[in-house]
């Protein structure tokens, strides 16, 4: 016989406690240096040069943090190497100009001349303007020799004149990564299931870019991990029409679908804090940065939520367009200044529910609170029907019952309700087999509003309604 004791033992998970959906979103693409292949979690702009000295991921990772954190790095090989066009010249000087070095970002320079002068000596000065951004003026070094502070470049002035006036121009394109670069980096991000809402992958999409993020970001689907990625489109082309930008990305993607990627269109001027100028980017580096910042069921035009922080002047205005396109982008308001997000479409196939990205982000989460709540009930004893085997009601009504109450809890109000449903027509005894339906009531949103305008009065309305219409008195005395 046994003494006389207490034993204690701890029961869990009768909380519901749902572990959260990350705030933060991955970012993909090249970078001048900084570890490859691997996660970097950044929260301040300050650890972004720490991490990855210059180019296009280090860009898109300061912007996105002046708004958002943290967010995830993840740099892959840029094995297409940027390329520098010829200096075109312009004006009465001799110097000839030539571009050295290996460019770590898309470029346009203009070297003009302030002070004249004669390379070797000293005397000359220089204003140079890099994207549109005018630097100030400074002492031409006696060698020539200008270094594009963090852009891996130098123009070299050599021997001759200089007239004040004299314009040095140059372009250079930034270094790419190629399709295998992305889909291994790619790969290798979401294989450690990082708690992130999307991923943005940085550069020019091509339609085999298309179709291998949405092969790999299906594989996941299948392996219960969800999420979405926004590709950048190609740039509009100099001179070209917003209708003739729009059909030139119809010929291309237009066959093209998925319900887990969006395209977006050129954006506009960005301010980059770690360059401290103004570049022309795309819209997904504007789009993302908000997305992450705002709660899974909201739409990404919604006005109340504000414009777009640190914008210039957009390159493709959806308001100009007039139109809705299968493509994320960025609107003026008429009236109203700032720039705003337009839908952010998913490329999915027409009548599809997930047309639009907050549709794809509330049932992702909607799937993910369910498996990790159904995943409580593997090998939970349930009572069933002595005479037919299934599920008892019970017992079924108690199921439907507590995953209604965690999803919907989970959720909020990103989701208008939530209604869950357990097969009660499947043999558990000889299945061994639970069944739920989870549906999920989405929000409505007001993408199109109609105001109706006109007069009334006020003594019509009254007859209209069969009432005695009573005089106002206005002023005098009784």
């Amino acid at each position: 016989m046994t003494l006389a004791k207490v034993n204690v033992q701890f029961e869990d998970f009768n909380l519901g406690i749902i572990p959260p959906l990350g705030t933060a979103h991955a970012k993909l693409g090249v970078a001048s240096g900084g570890p490859l292949g691997s996660a970097q979690t950044l929260s301040r702009v300050s650890q972004v040069v720490d991490t990855y000295p210059s180019g296009p991921l280090a860009s898109a990772l300061a912007v996105a943090l002046i708004e958002a954190a943290p967010v995830i790095g993840w740099r892959i090989p840029g094995s297409t190497a940027g390329t520098t066009s010829a200096v075109t010249k312009a004006g009465t000087g001799t110097s000839v100009a030539t571009v050295a070095g290996a460019p770590a970002d898309a470029v346009l320079a203009r070297l003009t001349v302030t002070r004249p002068g004669t390379v070797g000596q000293a005397g000359a000065a220089y204003i140079l303007t890099v994207n549109g951004n005018d630097g100030t003026e400074l002492a031409l070094p006696v060698n020539g020799a200008v270094v594009l502070a963090g852009l891996g470049l130098t123009v070299t002035l050599g021997t001759g004149t200089l007239v004040a006036g004299d314009t040095y121009t140059f372009s250079a394109t930034a270094p790419a990564a190629t399709l295998s670069d992305v889909a291994t980096g790619l790969t290798g991000l979401l294989a450690t299931r990082p708690n992130i809402r999307f991923v943005h992958i940085l550069g020019a999409a091509t339609p085999a870019l298309f179709a291998a993020v949405d092969s790999i970001l299906q594989e996941r689907e299948g392996r219960n991990y969800f999420t979405h990625a926004l590709l950048e489109a190609p740039p509009m082309n100099p001179g070209e029409t917003l209708s003739d930008y729009v059909n030139r990305l119809n010929t291309s993607f237009g066959n093209l679908a998925s319900d887990r990627i969006a395209l977006a269109l050129d954006g506009g001027e960005v301010y980059n804090p770690l360059t401290q100028r103004v570049e022309v980017r795309n819209s997904a580096w504007m789009l993302s940065r908000r997305r992450a910042t705002v709660p899974v069921g909201e739409a990404t035009y919604r006005v109340r939520s504000g414009p777009m922080i640190g914008m210039g002047d957009l390159t493709f205005d959806a308001n100009l367009y007039g139109a809705n396109t299968r493509y994320a982008s960025l609107r003026t308001i008429d009236g109203r200044p700032g720039i705003y997000g337009t839908n952010w479409p998913m490329m999915s196939v027409p009548g599809s529910d997930y047309d639009e990205v907050q549709q794809r982000e509330v049932a992702d989460e909607a799937a993910r609170i369910g498996i990790l709540r159904m995943t409580e009930l593997l090998g939970e004893q349930q009572q069933v029907d002595t005479t037919t085997g299934f599920i008892l009601e019970t017992e079924a009504a108690s199921l439907d019952e507590e995953m209604i109450a965690s999803i919907q809890a989970a959720l909020s109000d990103n989701v208008s309700g939530v209604r869950v449903h357990v097969d009660r027509t499947i043999n558990l005894l000889d299945t061994k087999r639970l069944e739920f339906d989870l549906g999920v009531i989405p929000l409505g949103y007001g993408r199109e509003i109609v105001l109706r305008v006109g007069f009334v009065n006020p003594a019509l309305a009254l007859l209209s309604a069969g009432a005695a219409v009573q005089p106002t008195t206005t002023g005098g005395s009784a």
